[in-house]
């Protein structure tokens, strides 16, 4: 694949599936209009919508590199890690993530019941 210097990219986009406004549809429906030449799908810790986004993709005309952004934490510190050009039928990455999704919804109900 072959893209211009000028041709539209977008590698951090959300949808509905974390923080994003848009449902996949939707999206891929406006990056097509637009005539993106790239785009990656980085919802946070959502692993398991990726095959999927990238067959709207198939269908929209609009190659989706498969990505994920991983809530992280390093030495306490919170950060974020961008993964792009997985295999989503791997599980490796679908784990870690459903891991991280466990931790922030155990420490959510700590939160709670603290109140």
């Amino acid at each position: 694949m072959l893209i211009c210097p000028d041709t539209p990219i977008d590698l951090h986009l959300h949808m509905t599936y974390s923080d994003g406004r848009w449902s996949a549809e939707k999206l891929l429906d406006h990056l097509a209009h637009e005539r993106f030449g790239l785009v990656a799908a980085t919802d946070h810790d959502q692993v398991e919508t990726v095959a999927g986004v990238q067959q709207l993709g198939v269908q929209k005309r609009v190659p989706v590199l498969a990505g994920v952004e991983i809530n992280a934490q390093l030495h306490g510190q919170m950060g974020d890690v961008l993964c792009y050009g997985f295999d989503p039928h791997d599980d490796a990455l679908r784990v870690l993530a459903d891991r991280v999704q466990h931790g922030q919804k155990e420490n959510a109900e700590e939160v709670y019941a603290d109140c």
